[in-house]
């Protein structure tokens, strides 16, 4: 059955972008949603959240969800976002992660 469902998977890569403004309190929930949809229907992916100008605690609430879920990632040099996907693909990896 498992081996059904990934022969089921989208075969391209996809990009998934959330920009992300005030979404603190959610986000965490929100981002296990995605990446459980993200995993079930393909192969290849990333997820790229870009911070809208957030003046609450959204960014941390990423990196937190980040580090516990071990999923692999990047950060770009502003901390305007971060990227996580399949585990074979991150396109940058900066500030030492």
């Amino acid at each position: 059955m498992q081996n059904q469902a990934i022969l089921n998977k989208e075969k391209n890569f996809v990009s998934c972008v959330l920009y992300l403004h005030n979404d603190g309190a959610g986000i965490r929930d929100f981002l296990k949603t995605v990446c459980g949809t993200m995993e079930e229907n393909f192969e290849k992916y990333e997820i790229v959240c870009v911070n809208d100008c957030c003046m609450d605690n959204t960014v941390e609430e990423i990196h937190k969800f980040l580090e516990e879920s071990g999923t692999r990632y990047g950060i770009s040099p502003g901390e305007a976002c971060a990227c996580c996907g399949f585990p074979d693909y991150i396109p940058h990896r900066t500030a030492g992660r």
